[in-house]
């Protein structure tokens, strides 16, 4: 499973090209090595959990969910907000799911 070619091929179809170069890995995220995947705006990196190797569909979900953060990251949707777990996935976070979900990203998933 290629991450890096997954995060290029999304951030077309699904982010119009919005997002900047990520790079994609699996490793433990550095928050809490209990999560799923985590992304670092600073450093422009995603991290999946390593456990998640081999389930092709949770690591798409993954992915597309760091995607949008980094999406909100990069637009400044969060500076509106004070950066708390609440405000991560607050509303705006929740619309950019839905824009996925109508948008066939989750087909065949959820």
């Amino acid at each position: 499973m290629n991450l890096n070619w997954m995060f290029t091929y999304y951030n077309k179809k699904y982010f119009g090209n919005l997002l900047p170069k990520y790079k994609v890995v699996f490793a433990f995220p550095t928050m809490d090595r209990r999560c799923a995947a985590e992304e670092d705006v600073d450093q422009k990196i995603i991290r999946i959990n390593p456990r998640l190797k081999g389930f092709y569909q949770e690591v798409k979900v993954c992915l597309l969910h760091e995607m949008i953060h980094a999406k909100l990251d990069v637009t400044g949707a969060y500076t509106k907000w004070h950066k708390s777990m609440q405000a991560w996935h607050g509303p705006v976070f929740q619309k950019e799911i839905m824009r996925l979900f109508k948008a066939g990203a989750y087909k065949g998933i959820l």
